[in-house]
């Protein structure tokens, strides 16, 4: 398996010596066709691939259900276009990055640094629950948009104590930790490791909204004639113009061990495994 420690190394050396709290990639979401969100949800290659199951987050936090694909400190989030969260419908094609952060000071730290950059764009959101009655889950921090909706993105802190409150008996040594955010749900005996690389499709006014986002965060920003490339903590995201369909277009996957070629179609979607890195794409080739 490649070894990923020399970028995070430089890249977390990087914000300790500017004072930055590391920001790393949390999760993605992509919308899609129902037909197939169906055939992702019952396909036997993406069960094989990770723990993947539907869920149904609680209407006290707005309510909407999904199939997630879980990696080590990674996931990726299915919607079926025309289903509904807090009342809005999903539409075909959306698609979010979601960033967190396990230190305890970073929500002020980047709130501070966003307003510099976004002004009154920048929202707050604190005390987010999952369920009512139970711990706050999360805080999190959003720059509106130009309107498109094409792709979300987001900060998250978890909440102290929300991590022991919702797997008690678990060995939670930190309580904020994004690296122990998912390890309830990781199965490590699936192929998926984590996903290490996205490839987005955007518009010029929707490329500088992602960049100026992730150059708060620390990342590192590269222009590539027609590409521009952003690179955080174990992860690589590329940015190219958008076509006939916006938004994230392909997720990039580390695998655990090696596996043999293997390309499954899923409606819309494809899974492609080669080796010990994957892909799973949407909407056809870029």
């Amino acid at each position: 398996m490649p070894t990923r420690i020399p970028l995070f190394l430089s890249l977390a050396s990087a914000c300790a010596a500017a004072q930055m709290t590391p920001v790393f990639l949390s999760h993605v979401y992509v919308v899609i066709d129902p037909a197939s969100y169906e055939a992702i949800r019952h396909s036997a290659e993406i069960r094989a691939l990770a723990s993947a199951k539907e869920k149904t987050v609680d209407p006290s936090h707005g309510g909407w259900t999904a199939f997630y694909i879980t990696g080590r400190q990674t996931a990726i989030e299915i919607l079926v276009a025309g289903s509904t969260s807090a009342g809005d419908q999903w539409r075909l094609g959306q698609s979010g990055i979601g960033l967190g952060y396990g230190d305890a000071g970073g929500t002020p730290y980047i709130e501070k640094r966003l307003r510099a950059t976004f002004g009154e764009k920048v929202m707050l959101e604190a005390g987010k629950s999952e369920t009512p009655g139970v711990v706050p889950w999360l805080i999190e921090i959003d720059v509106e948009g130009d309107g498109s909706d094409v792709l979300s993105t987001w900060f998250t802190e978890i909440a102290p104590g929300y991590l022991v409150a919702r797997y008690p008996g678990a060995g939670i040594e930190h309580l904020l930790s994004h690296q122990q955010y998912l390890a309830a749900g990781f199965l490590p005996d699936r192929l998926l490791d984590d996903v290490v690389g996205l490839t987005v499709a955007l518009n010029p006014s929707e490329a500088s909204i992602l960049v100026a986002e992730l150059k708060v965060a620390g990342w590192m920003i590269r222009q590539m004639e027609e590409k521009t490339v952003i690179s955080g903590p174990d992860i690589a995201i590329t940015i190219i113009p958008a076509g006939s369909r916006a938004g994230i277009r392909e997720v990039g996957l580390r695998l655990r061990r090696p596996t043999r070629r293997q390309d499954t179609s899923l409606g819309s979607a494809e899974l492609l495994l080669d080796g010990e890195m994957g892909r799973l794409r949407f909407w056809g080739s870029n």
